[in-house]
């Protein structure tokens, strides 16, 4: 008999909801595309059959009620409309929708629909490295607010595509439902940071050429027969295509011992399809890929231009030097550090976070002699970006024979031959190398085009270790500078002359240099005191041959560094000065107190006209020392145990006290 009582109930449930179509509804699990107010509206609409006075949409969060409402059928027909448009926050919390109709007093639930989240969307692109599936039987870490949609096919998502599988998941969860570990690694920190969900779509394939994910059916762009196709697909049915974030490519792997000539014009294809297929797109995140062994120089020239496509929308990132390099993939530590570096340029990016320095590979920008000499290359990387000149790097040979040693200066290569640099160093963003034969140089590349050399497909020839471990230019925050190739020498401009710098009164210093005509304009840098490294404090005009620094205080030696810009190389000159301070009357009147030389630097003179004790005291009052002096004769007070700085000079006699500040140069 409760056989029978629960068989009626379920068909009597199955018949209303047979009775309610629903035009628009969530899915379970479904991310919704958040809007600029951190908002996104959830469409809840359908038709109900006949019988039903009221239909009613109970929203609640984190298992608590959020929003309920309710509507009267006005029917048409057999058939009354309602329509929702609830909204939901951007938060880490799941969101439940409910729907019921209502017949008098009875009502009945006929949509369920749970995890509903607004967030951040973002697809990603390329081959293993981009699908990053490679340690993923021992990478455990799941989110319930990173999702995906629809699914990451066998066989490294090459198996056909199921046009019905268009449901929503926690990403990384199992194969199918493949995110990658750098993209939940770079997940994790956007949802922990910003509070905010994100979907990621991982149309990548395991060894992918450009040949295989290219191609686009014209007359059905998401055709499932294509890897673009497919993964355009996934995207449109995910409803985020009008909203995604940022398209993340990292490929060229498969072109280093194949189609090497081809990459370039392969790549361009895609991004005109890009622009096409998604037009709202504002924001392409091109890796860079490491140095393999291969047989094509070609290899060095794509990814010359992986570092500066000089496309719209399209920024870079540098994966050389990424821990973890087996000579393709990488181990778990190093997809986390990919992680962590593109979290970084995504939230400065898309996110407006101040951790903006450094954050980004150094890219070189001018590459010139140093002087007519042509005994130095400057290469100038952005400006910010501080460099290291990195020590030897010592790995063991892929046969276990030998431990070769590598140094830096193998890897820059004079017109495409290594062994023409005999030492280099680091000045800020600019690296000087020094030339073994003066002015031997019209082209500059850095690192190799592959490495190691290779025996066969997969063993290195003898001698060499299996993968390419550097050592690598980097900035202070571990940053890899991207690989160049062939970038031109730019010949050597005269000097910027007339550069002084000459305190005025005790507020400023004014610096004064001649016009140099080349200039587009003028970076001006201060360093304060003998140690420590110069910071810009000014961008001037071309024109300018002035200027006024009021940020200066008195005691310390500010120098000066003005480097006049041109669009191939640069010119500095130096200049240093000290703000003098004049020291001040004395309050009440006391002309006869004299105090010199000020500044001073082994002995203070002081001649007062009684009797005193003279005190050296610290800015904050701490004594220092003290001394008496007869009134009436200049007295001697040895000074060269104090350090350079500012002081106070207290002058205490029976009729009344005077304060000075002395200064003590050298």
């Amino acid at each position: 008999m409760k056989y029978l009582f629960f068989l009626l109930v379920s068909l009597s449930c199955l018949s209303v909801q047979a009775q309610v179509v629903f035009i628009e509804a969530p899915a379970d699990s479904q991310l919704y595309a958040r809007n600029t107010f951190s908002e996104a509206i959830v469409p809840v609409s359908g038709r109900v059959g006949p019988g039903y006075g009221r239909v009613s949409l109970q929203v609640s969060k984190a298992g608590k009620l959020f929003r309920h409402l309710s509507q009267s059928l006005v029917y048409q027909g057999n058939q009354a409309p309602f329509s929702f448009a609830p909204v939901i926050k951007a938060e880490l919390a799941n969101y439940q929708f409910q729907v019921y109709v209502i017949r008098g007093t009875d009502s009945t639930r006929v949509l369920n629909r749970g995890y509903i989240v607004a967030g951040d969307a973002y697809v990603i692109n390329g081959q293993s490295n981009a699908s990053a599936y490679h340690p993923v039987p021992d990478y455990k870490y799941t989110n319930e607010f990173i999702r995906t949609f629809g699914v990451y096919t066998a066989n490294t998502n090459y198996d056909s595509y199921n046009a019905a599988d268009t449901l929503w998941a926690i990403g990384n969860k199992n194969e199918r439902t493949l995110v990658g570990v750098w993209a939940m690694e770079m997940g994790k920190r956007l949802t922990e940071t910003y509070g905010v969900p994100v979907a990621f779509i991982n149309g990548a394939a395991g060894g992918a050429p450009l040949e295989l994910l290219v191609p686009r059916n014209a007359q059905n762009p998401a055709d499932l027969s294509t890897s673009y196709g497919r993964l355009l697909y996934r995207v449109r049915k995910s409803g985020l295509l009008p909203n995604i974030r940022a398209y993340f490519f990292r490929q060229g792997e498969n072109e280093v011992n194949g189609y090497a000539t081809g990459w370039i014009p392969q790549f361009q294809q895609l991004y005109q399809n890009l622009r096409m297929d998604y037009p709202a797109l504002r924001k392409i995140y091109l890796f860079q890929i490491n140095v393999m062994g291969g047989p094509h120089e070609a290899t060095a020239v794509f990814r010359d231009f992986q570092r500066n496509p000089g496309l719209p929308y399209v920024s870079t990132y540098a994966t050389v030097g990424t821990r973890g390099f087996d000579g393709i993939h990488y181990n778990q530590e190093g997809y986390e550090q990919t992680g962590r570096e593109m979290f970084r340029l995504v939230a400065r990016d898309l996110y407006r976070s101040a951790d903006t320095l450094q954050i980004d590979s150094p890219n070189i920008r001018k590459v010139y002699f140093a002087s007519p000499a042509k005994e130095e290359v400057v290469l100038q990387f952005e400006e910010g970006q501080e460099m290291i000149w990195p020590g030897d790097t010592t790995v063991q040979s892929y046969d276990k024979k030998s431990t070769p040693t590598y140094q830096l200066i193998q890897w820059l290569y004079l017109d495409k031959q290594s062994g023409g640099v005999a030492s280099g160093r680091v000045e800020g963003n600019r690296v000087y190398i020094r030339l073994k034969t003066p002015g031997a140089v019209t082209r500059l590349g850095y690192l190799p085009p592959n490495f190691p050399q290779m025996k066969s497909a997969d063993v290195p020839a003898d001698g060499y270790p299996k993968q390419f471990s550097g050592p690598f230019l980097k900035n202070r925050r571990d940053l890899r500078a991207f690989s160049f190739w062939e970038v031109p020498v730019a010949a050597a401009i005269n000097p910027l002359t007339g550069l002084t710098a000459k305190a005025e009164q005790e507020t400023r210093i004014r610096l004064t240099w001649n016009a140099y005509l080349q200039a587009t304009g003028y970076i001006l840098e201060r360093r304060t005191g003998e140690t420590g490294s110069f910071e810009t404090i000014a961008r001037l005009a071309a024109g300018a041959t002035d200027y006024a620094d009021a940020n200066v205080a008195g005691g310390p030696k500010y120098y000066y560094r003005l480097r006049a810009v041109t669009p191939t190389a640069e010119t500095t000159a130096e200049a240093s000065a000290y703000l003098v301070l004049i020291t001040s009357t004395d309050p009440s009147g006391q002309k006869e107190l004299r105090i010199g030389p000020n500044p001073a630097d082994q002995v203070l003179v002081i001649e007062n006209p009684v009797d005193a004790t003279v005190t050296v005291l610290t800015p904050v009052g701490q004594v220092l020392f003290s001394q008496d002096i007869r009134g009436g004769r200049p007295e001697r007070v040895p000074v060269a145990s104090l350090r350079e700085g500012i002081y106070l000079l207290r002058i205490s006699s029976a009729r009344e006290t005077a304060l000075r500040r002395i200064w003590i140069r050298r």
